[in-house]
């Protein structure tokens, strides 16, 4: 029988609903490896390693493995499980570079079960995003090896967009290296006063034009882009990551109006990647960047007179505005960054008011995060170290980013099956319904099980569009139109 789902518990409360805690799907998928590992041991050690029973142990494992626990499928819990042995605050911290090897080399022999690969696929995209961004990657050659397992399982298509993302932050690297470069020997010297900020910025920009060129071999290098390799323009280490739209998850453009401590690095940058390329576009994600400020606001500690604060870039712009006001209203803030007073403002200012209270309210303000609410730097505030790090707010898959990965799989999958139905039509020139859907079957069935309605209603559409056309005769013949 397959392992039970975890009973719920106190780990599994403070989970969201109906979802399970990353514990309780730790446990889960141990278990159903361990699971696994012991009917594929009896197969070998008892039935002579016979096809017959391989085959009958994956008619059997696929059966369950691709059952909802809670809610979720096992294309999921498995992407979180893979997510927690590469992420450096996960289980494969405390864990051994064969270790981690070992339990990935079970996740994808199990991985094959599932009908729903591409679900995983885009899971696995989304965690992939925020361990390169936040710098959480545990091991280089632990990413690099996970997508080298997945590639020879379904082919260099499935990971492909994988590949890409670590491309990108290789490529990244190299493009700070000419930026820092640059600054040194050519614009410094032409650049008006820069007022000395010692702080560390690291930004994410996405490349809107083209691909960046393949490696099929780039490693994920993440955790390698650190302060050193950042351009330090009067006192600031200033370092960007330029993705390439395609390869990364969907992000919404933030309109953020940045301070003038910040806003002429951007604009330095700009001009250095304007000059480096003319068919590419730039576009800020300033809500996946970080920072540290250095401040000597806080005189809770007189042992701690400076402290290092590494938080989001909204909440480090956040914070700048406090250098010329003693007290701001959230909607003056809001008015002072350019954005709407909603919930995407209030993740980034409840962290600096609550658990880290490097803000208070003022004595008469509402308790609500209402336009009027009003802020003061807590410079009573106590420090108990000299370096403070504010949780990022996008640490973690929001139940938003999960419904997209829903809707992102119907898309894709809906461009999938035109695209298999035009391949085999375009082959055969013409074929008759039932065999088309078994074809179609066939190329799909490596990331995901089609739904034959689904195949019927792209086959639909396909002949609206002048794709396909039905034979006079014989309406379940179909012909291919060049």
């Amino acid at each position: 029988p397959p392992p039970e789902p975890p009973a719920a518990g106190p780990a599994a409360a403070a989970a969201a609903p109906n979802n399970l805690s990353p514990a309780a799907t730790a446990d889960y998928v141990k278990k159903l490896l361990a699971l696994h590992d012991k009917y594929l041991d009896l197969v070998i050690s008892c039935f002579g390693d016979s096809a017959i029973f391989h085959k009958s142990m994956k008619d059997a494992f696929e059966v369950f493995v691709n059952m909802k626990i809670k809610n979720c499928s096992t294309a999921e819990l498995f992407a979180n499980y893979c997510d927690s042995l590469l992420n450096s605050s996960g289980i494969g911290a405390k864990m051994s570079e064969e270790d981690i090897e070992t339990e990935l080399e079970k996740v994808v022999r199990v991985f094959t079960y599932l009908n729903d690969k591409d679900i995983f696929q885009e899971f696995s995209r989304k965690l992939l995003s925020k361990r390169l961004l936040l710098e959480k990657s545990h091991s280089d050659d632990a990413e690099r090896l996970l997508i080298t397992k997945l590639k020879l399982r379904c082919g260099s298509h499935f990971t492909s967009k994988l590949e890409g993302m670590v491309t990108d932050m290789n490529l990244s690297k190299d493009i700070q290296s000419g930026f820092a470069t640059w600054v040194k020997e050519k614009v410094l010297l032409d650049v008006p006063a820069l007022t000395d900020a010692p702080a560390y910025v690291p930004e994410v920009a996405v490349d809107a034009g083209g691909d960046s060129a393949d490696t099929a071999a780039a490693a994920a290098r993440a955790a390698e882009i650190t302060a050193s390799d950042a351009a330090r323009i009067r006192g600031l280490d200033f370092n960007v990551r330029v993705l390439t739209t395609g390869h990364w998850p969907t992000y919404q453009e933030d309109k953020l109006t940045l301070p003038i401590e910040l806003e002429k690095y951007f604009t330095l940058f700009k001009a250095y990647y304007d000059m480096r390329t003319s068919q590419r576009v730039l576009r800020w994600l300033h809500q996946l960047g970080k920072g540290s400020l250095e401040t000597t606001a806080f005189k809770g500690n007189k042992k701690m007179p400076k402290v290092e604060i590494t938080v989001n870039t909204q909440q480090i712009c956040i914070l700048l505005l406090f250098n010329d006001h003693d007290e701001l209203t959230l909607g003056r803030i809001c008015e002072l960054l350019g954005v709407p007073n909603d919930e995407n403002i209030w993740m980034y200012i409840l962290p600096l008011s609550k658990k880290y209270p490097l803000l208070t309210r003022a004595p008469d303000s509402p308790k609500d995060m209402s336009d009027a609410a009003a802020f003061r730097l807590n410079t009573d505030y106590s420090p108990a170290r000299r370096k403070i790090s504010v949780p990022i707010p996008i640490a973690r898959l929001s139940r938003e980013e999960k419904d997209e990965v829903q809707s992102s799989v119907v898309e894709d999958r809906r461009h999938s099956i035109e695209s298999a139905i035009v391949r085999v039509m375009k082959q055969h020139k013409q074929m008759e319904y039932q065999q088309l859907v078994v074809e179609v079957s066939k190329l799909l069935m490596t990331v995901f099980k089609p739904d034959p309605k689904q195949i019927k209603a792209r086959t639909e559409d396909l002949i609206t569009r002048e794709y396909l056309e039905r034979d006079d005769d014989n309406s379940q013949l179909y012909k291919y139109l060049a």
